[in-house]
C-alpha cells in the first residue's frame, strides 16, 4: 500500500499548501478519419477544452475551459474535494476522484454518479468507446462498466502497487506506473490476452504515462531521481524512448501528468517556485527528435493559480 498512500498523502499535502489547486485534463475537438491524425486549422483549435480542479471559490470544485484558460464555466459546487477528471470521448461526461470514490458527471453539472461503492479508487481513465473505465483500487488495476457493473481487476496483486492507468486509443492496451522497492517502471497490459510487458527501465523513476492520439507512443515523466524527472516518449513496445523537455531540475515533478492532445500539444505542469504553471508544448510530430517537439514552442496556459494533475484522453473524435 505504500504508493497509494504516497499518491493520497501528495495530493493533500498539494492542497493543504495551495491557494489555488488545479487538476487538468484536455482533449480536442477535431475529426479524423480512422487513425489519421489531421491537421487542426487556429480556429478548430480554439476549441479545445481543459477540464480542471480549483479552489477559485473555496471548494476544489470541477471547472471546464478552452485550452488557454478563457471562458471557464463551473461545473460542480461541493464541499468534498475532488480529483484526477477525465473528459469522456464524446466530451458529455468527466470521471473524477472524490472521498475515493470514481464519479461521473455531465459536463453542465448534472446527473452526478457514483460508480465505485469499494473505496480506495483513484485515477479514471476513459475507454475510448466511452462505455467503461479503468481506475487505481489500491494499487491494483480495475475495470468497471460506466454503470458501475461488471467492476473487476485486470492486474494481479503482488509485493508492487499499480497506479495511473491510461487506456489506449485503439482498446487493446493499458498503460499503468508500477512500483516496486522504491523503482518505477511503465507497463502495457494486452486487455485480451492478458499479456503484460515492461516497456521502461529499473534504472530510472518512470511513471504517469499518457498515449498518442494514435497510439504509436507514450509520453511520461523519467529520470534518476525525484529533483532530475523530465518527459520522454516511448513507443508501446519499449522502443525509441526521447527525451521531450529538457527543463531545470525540480521543474518537473511526480505531479506533471503529461497529456497529448489531439491538437497536437503536449499538456503538463512545471514547477515554479512553489507553485505549478500549466504549459503546453507543440508536438511537431509523433516521431520527431526532442530537439524537432520541444523547439522552444512552449507556452503557459494562463489558469490562474497552482495547477497540477495534468491528464488527457488522446482519443480522435469531433466534440458537438
Amino acid at each position: 500500500m505504500y504508493c497509494y498512500k504516497q499518491v493520497k498523502n501528495f495530493t493533500h499535502r498539494i492542497m493543504k499548501k495551495s491557494i489555488k489547486y488545479l487538476a487538468i485534463t484536455c482533449t480536442a475537438l477535431m475529426i479524423a478519419t480512422g487513425c489519421d491524425v489531421t491537421s487542426i486549422s487556429e480556429e478548430e483549435g480554439k476549441k479545445t477544452k481543459i477540464v480542471f480542479i480549483s479552489d477559485m471559490n473555496e471548494t476544489f470544485d470541477l471547472y471546464i475551459a478552452n485550452a488557454d484558460g478563457s471562458d471557464v464555466e463551473r461545473v460542480t459546487n461541493n464541499k468534498e474535494k475532488e480529483l484526477h477528471p477525465a473528459l469522456s470521448p464524446d466530451g458529455t461526461k468527466i470521471a473524477f476522484s472524490k472521498n475515493s470514490q470514481i464519479w461521473t458527471v455531465n459536463i453542465d453539472g448534472r446527473d452526478a454518479r457514483e460508480i465505485t461503492q469499494h473505496g480506495g479508487a483513484l485515477q479514471p481513465s476513459w475507454s475510448p468507446d466511452g462505455s467503461q473505465l479503468v481506475y487505481n483500487k489500491r494499487g491494483q488495476i480495475w475495470v468497471t462498466d460506466i454503470d458501475g457493473t461488471n467492476q473487476k481487476p485486470i492486474t494481479s496483486q503482488g509485493n508492487y502497487e499499480d497506479i495511473n492507468p491510461s487506456w489506449s486509443p485503439d482498446g487493446t492496451l493499458v498503460a499503468f506506473t508500477r512500483t516496486l522497492q522504491n523503482k518505477a517502471s511503465i507497463y502495457v497490459s494486452h486487455l485480451y490476452t492478458g499479456e503484460t510487458k515492461k516497456i521502461t527501465s529499473n534504472d530510472m523513476f518512470s511513471g504517469f504515462a499518457a498515449w498518442s492520439p494514435t497510439g504509436e507512443e507514450l509520453i511520461y515523466v523519467s529520470g534518476t531521481s525525484q529533483d532530475s524527472l523530465n518527459l520522454y516518449t516511448i513507443n508501446a513496445r519499449g522502443e525509441n524512448r526521447a527525451q521531450f523537455t529538457e527543463l531545470e531540475p525540480g521543474q518537473i515533478t511526480t505531479a506533471s501528468f503529461p497529456c497529448w492532445s489531439t491538437d497536437e500539444h503536449i499538456y503538463f505542469t512545471k514547477a515554479n517556485g512553489g507553485f505549478n504553471d500549466a504549459i503546453k508544448s507543440k508536438a511537431t510530430s509523433h516521431n520527431a527528435s526532442r530537439s524537432n517537439r520541444s523547439n522552444g514552442l512552449v507556452s503557459d496556459i494562463n489558469t490562474g493559480g497552482n495547477t497540477t494533475d495534468v491528464t488527457c484522453q488522446p482519443f480522435l473524435i469531433a466534440l458537438k
